[in-house]
């Protein structure tokens, strides 16, 4: 296999990305520039571990990038995803306790 699995959609945000290049000053969209290129990147790399070119975790070193990024710790994200998951199948429990 080659890449192609999600239609190689990391081209196309990289295509942004470089467009949004040439237009920008502001600090925001600088800002928003780098973490663009950082989410491309984790895009490119999970793209190919699932279409079976790179191998089982070698997207994430760039997923941990993009983390570090916004300051996110990915274990913390993970518990927090779980956390709500578990929120939502308990609210109809609790919603009828209100009752």
């Amino acid at each position: 296999m080659s890449g192609g699995t999600y239609n190689y959609a990391s081209f196309k945000l990289q295509e942004f990305t470089d467009a949004l290049s040439v237009a920008t000053k502001d600090p925001r969209r600088v800002a928003f520039r780098e973490l663009l290129i950082l989410v491309t990147e984790a895009m490119h790399d999970i793209e190919w571990v699932d279409s079976g070119d790179y191998s089982e975790g070698d997207e994430y070193e760039a997923i941990d990038k993009v983390m570090g990024f916004l300051k996110a710790d990915p274990n913390t994200i993970s518990k927090a995803v779980s956390y709500d998951k578990l929120i939502e199948k308990l609210r109809p429990f609790v919603e009828l306790e209100k009752k």
